[in-house]
């Protein structure tokens, strides 16, 4: 039986560059759309289903990152950012609005399938194992305490039915915790297992995620912790703190 074709949504604002990454990914078998500005890329997503967004940061209308944040509602999908900027922070800050990978330019474009192949594996693998450990799970609600994530739209509410935003990254590292809850994880696990190896080395950048996502949690209420630092291991999310 042949496998449904992976659609691959590309913006890149070198013309050259865009049409030869274009016909590459097709030459292997990928549907792609493309475009070279933020406008006209978000026009061609925006009623398609896409597996993979490759993006560049630096755009005439807009900025890559802007980009990455306005994909935060898109569930089972993978961003890679395409950069001529190769200093650690950029690759740091790409990570916590939501990136997957990052590939420096020039690269190899061999480099860019492999990367692109192995997202989708984790993807597939994310989306295998989204049977959620939770206090208590309706359809596609997850509960804990005062908490509610829906993860079909990707929102999280209290008891209120107030909604706390979250970024892509941040949501990503609570269904992680919601399905190891109790559990101790060391910072390599969260990043291995959110972000892939090509992160290894990045903790600094999981840290200010957890502490994010933490605060937003408690609500400035220093006296609950959902997420406690365990020094010399890593993290403990507990779904009923005292």
């Amino acid at each position: 039986m042949k496998l449904p074709q992976k659609t691959i949504a590309l913006v890149e604002d070198d013309g050259l560059a865009r049409a030869e990454i274009c016909e590459y990914l097709r030459y292997n078998n990928y549907e792609v759309l493309s475009a070279g500005t933020q406008s006209d890329f978000e026009k061609k997503i925006a009623n398609a289903d896409v597996d993979i967004f490759l993006i560049d940061l630096g755009l005439p209308d807009g900025d890559g990152l802007d980009v990455i944040r306005g994909l935060k509602g898109r569930a089972n999908c993978g961003i890679i950012v395409l950069s001529g900027r190769s200093d650690d922070i950029d690759k740091v800050v790409c990570l916590e609005v939501g990136a997957d990978d990052y590939i420096t330019k020039p690269f190899n474009p061999r480099e860019m399938l492999a990367r692109v192949h192995s997202l989708l594996r984790r993807l597939e693998n994310k989306n295998e194992t989204a049977d959620l450990s939770t206090e208590s799970t309706t359809d596609s609600i997850i509960s804990f305490l005062d908490w509610s994530l829906d993860t079909n739209t990707r929102q999280l509410f209290d008891a209120d039915n107030i909604e706390t935003p979250l970024t892509r990254s941040e949501f990503d590292l609570l269904v992680f915790f919601l399905k190891n809850p109790n559990r101790a994880l060391s910072r390599e696990t969260l990043i291995a297992n959110l972000r892939g190896s090509n992160w290894a080395g990045y903790d600094r950048a999981m840290d200010g995620l957890v502490s994010r996502l933490r605060g937003k949690l408690s609500k400035g209420n220093s006296s609950i912790n959902y997420i406690k630092t365990m020094h010399g291991v890593g993290y403990l999310f507990i779904p009923k703190p005292k």
